[in-house]
């Protein structure tokens, strides 16, 4: 990351865009959770629950994590693969491929689990040991998992924040950015700015929804040149078409 996108983003109102990320927090799920919720439900996984805030269902994975490792080995696969439908339904529909079926059928990978449990099992160790990048690389060997949604489960696992393609836009990256340069520059955010790594990422995400669609740093025609960090907002888009 580059000193001048350094300077735009550290004058970001971070505690206002935190709020306003919408992952997070008393907003009601999204058509996107609650899309895929119903898909994982319809699977026959995470029956009968509900959620009616997005702070519900992030309380429920938190939970159930800390409840993982205080409980048996004999009881540590079920309460892992509920966990992994909870953040496959925090995801959003884009997580859905897991519980779409292979061919007409035959099993869905995640109904197919004991062929990539292990890899599961494995990424969850190396993120409990801070190894993020050897964590990712075994939540990505999973069938239908992508470093999107590999990054959530890192997300949640190890406290590393989401490689999400909105973010990495704003740091100058494309989604073929190593975890390692990503963290990295998110790190020196968050130093510089007082926080932790989830707390600048969640704020950056925040950021972006508002001002950009997920795939440029185009600001969007309707936005109102008074909304707050308008002038940031704009400062990066000048930057990312001065790159190009």
């Amino acid at each position: 990351m580059d000193a001048d996108r350094f300077a735009i983003l550290t004058k970001i109102d971070t505690n206002y865009w935190r709020e306003k990320n919408p992952y997070y927090g008393d907003y009601p799920l999204s058509p996107s959770m609650q899309a895929s919720l119903s898909i994982i439900q319809t699977r026959g996984f995470l029956t009968g629950k509900t959620y009616k805030t997005c702070a519900d269902l992030n309380q429920a994975i938190i939970s159930s994590i800390s409840q993982y490792w205080t409980i048996s080995s004999s009881q540590k696969m079920d309460c892992a693969l509920e966990i992994f439908d909870l953040i496959h339904a925090w995801g959003g529909r884009m997580g859905r491929n897991p519980y779409v079926l292979k061919k007409s059928g035959r099993k869905t990978f995640r109904e197919d689990y004991l062929k990539w449990f292990n890899h599961y099992q494995d990424g969850i160790n190396s993120a409990k040991r801070q190894n993020p990048e050897l964590a990712l690389s075994e939540f990505c060997r999973i069938p239908q998992i992508g470093i999107s949604f590999g990054s959530k489960h890192l997300r949640f696992w190890g406290g590393f924040p989401i490689l999400d393609t909105r973010v990495s836009l704003l740091l100058g990256y494309s989604l073929s950015v190593r975890y390692s340069d990503y963290f990295s520059d998110i790190k020196k955010l968050a130093e510089h700015l007082n926080l932790n790594n989830l707390e600048m990422e969640q704020a950056l995400f925040g950021f972006s929804t508002a001002f950009f669609p997920n795939n440029q740093l185009n600001i969007k025609p309707e936005i109102d040149k008074s909304m707050h960090n308008y002038d940031e907002a704009k400062a990066l888009e000048n930057l990312s078409q001065r790159n190009k």
